[in-house]
This record gives C-alpha cells, sequence and structure tokens, in this order.
C-alpha cells in the first residue's frame, strides 16, 4: 500500500473542506432566493366577505376593495364543476369592459341592488334565471355598456347565450337580456332598468342618476380627454396625470356613494 505523505493529506483534506463550504454555501444560497421570491410576491387583496380576490396588477384601489357579488350558475353544479354559489368580483368586470369609470361602477352598483331587491333575505342569486329589460337599444347612448356587464354577472344575453339544448328551458340564456328596437329618447338619468325573476315573476326597477357623479366631467375636461385619445403632443405630463386623477376619483366616488347620496341610485319594487 502506498502511503501518502503528510503534505498531500493536508492539501486533500484542504481542498475537501473547501468543497464542503461551497455545496453549503450555494444551498444557503438558493434557499435565500426562494425566501426572498415567496416574500416578495404580490398577495392578492381579501375582501371582507372572505372570498379571495383575484390578483390584480390595478393601481387604483377602489378597483381592489369592492366585495364580490355571489352567484349561483346550476349549469355549473350539474357538471359538476363548482359545489355551490362563486364570486363575481368587480376586478373581473373592469377587466371585461376593459376600463373603471363611472358607467362600470355604476353598472355595477345597479347590479348589486337590483339583485339584493330580488332575492332578499341571503337567498343567492342564480345566474340564468334572471330577466332584464334595457332602457333602450344597444347602441343608444351606453346602454350596451351596462347590459354586457349584467351579461356577465347574470347569464342574460339577448340572442347569442346558450340556448339550453337538450338541457330543457332552464338553461337557456337567449332573449334574457331584452332590449327595444326603437331609441328611448330618454335623457341617461332618468333610464329604468327592469330586472325580474323567472321562477317567481318578481321585478324592480333601477334607475342610476349618473349627473350626480364627482367630480363633474365639464367641457374642458372633455377637451383635454380627446386630446389624450389622439395622443396629442401638446398633452403634458402633468395634465395627463391630473386627468386621470380626476377620472378615477369620479368612478370611486361611485362605488362610495351608491348606498349614501340621496337620489344617485333609486330602486322600486313593481310587484
Amino acid at each position: 500500500m502506498i502511503k501518502k505523505s503528510k503534505s498531500l493529506l493536508n492539501k486533500e483534506g484542504f481542498f475537501m473542506k473547501r468543497n464542503s463550504l461551497s455545496v453549503l454555501f450555494a444551498c444557503m444560497l438558493v434557499l435565500a432566493l426562494a425566501v426572498t421570491g415567496c416574500s416578495s410576491q404580490a398577495k392578492a387583496p381579501v375582501v371582507g366577505s372572505g372570498q379571495e380576490a383575484p390578483y390584480s396588477y390595478f393601481k387604483v384601489a377602489a378597483i381592489n376593495q369592492e366585495e364580490p357579488i355571489m352567484m349561483r350558475d346550476q349549469f355549473l353544479e350539474i357538471m359538476g364543476q363548482v359545489d355551490g354559489p362563486i364570486p363575481y368580483f368587480y376586478q373581473e368586470v373592469v377587466k371585461f369592459a376593459g376600463h373603471h369609470c363611472a358607467a362600470t361602477a355604476g353598472a355595477w352598483s345597479i347590479t348589486k341592488k337590483a339583485l339584493a331587491a330580488l332575492y332578499p333575505d341571503g337567498q343567492v342569486p342564480e345566474r340564468g334565471q334572471i330577466i332584464i329589460h334595457a332602457p333602450g337599444p344597444a347602441n343608444e347612448w351606453y346602454v350596451g355598456v351596462f347590459g354586457d356587464i349584467f351579461e356577465f354577472i347574470t347569464g342574460a344575453t339577448a340572442d347569442s347565450g346558450f340556448p339550453g339544448s337538450s338541457f330543457g328551458e332552464k338553461y337557456n340564456r337567449r332573449d334574457l337580456l331584452i332590449y327595444p328596437d326603437a331609441p328611448s329618447g330618454t335623457p341617461p338619468p332618468q333610464m329604468k332598468w327592469i330586472w325580474e325573476r323567472r321562477d317567481t315573476g318578481a321585478k324592480v326597477e333601477v334607475i342610476y342618476n349618473l349627473m350626480l357623479a364627482q367630480p363633474p366631467n365639464t367641457p374642458d375636461l372633455e377637451v383635454l380627454q380627446a386630446k389624450i385619445g389622439a395622443d396629442d403632443p401638446s398633452v403634458t405630463e402633468s395634465q395627463l396625470k391630473s386627468w386621470q386623477k380626476t377620472w378615477n376619483q369620479r368612478a370611486a366616488f361611485v362605488l362610495d356613494n351608491a348606498d349614501k347620496l340621496a337620489g344617485f341610485f333609486h330602486v322600486e319594487k313593481l310587484n
């Protein structure tokens, strides 16, 4: 057997120790990166109902703070895809509409109020079991914008939804969002949305007077808005930031005052 010299043994011990330290350092580095990654990951906001909101990139607090509307969809249930009511978040509505504004916030608030009136005492509203009568054609004013949001939440469609097929009329989604053919000529603050339950026939009327939203949408803001939309180079960064602040304040005002400001929303049971 060949005996190793003392110096050689010392060298081997040195390299083995150094390699062990390198492995230990690498493990510690990986662990540190993993912990840092977990702690820095943005967490979804939790709303008052206990439902966790979808992860959101929205910078406007009002978009993330609304409690969800809980809806039951029996179609999802019979297919074994859910076990009960599911949440619809305002974040999803904003993504669907492509923006957060006084109209989007107003449509969300109309939905909440109409459903609360039709399904009192803690009843859970059912998608596909609600008929909505619009105050005018889809292309009159922004009626269709409101209708699209109602459709997303309630499942009611004009003529493009699921027809029920062999599942039966109970699962039909067509002709539940009803638009009149002729323009109504009704000023937007007086437009009446009629919501009706298919199972009980109960009806409610909801009016949204968006003219009460603050700050007011002035002619100067309209002019600036047109310039921003056209990428006008004369618009300064300060003007853009100021306009954005006003726009988002107006939308947040609707959500914050839907239940506080007299005359802002009017709900009336029709039967």
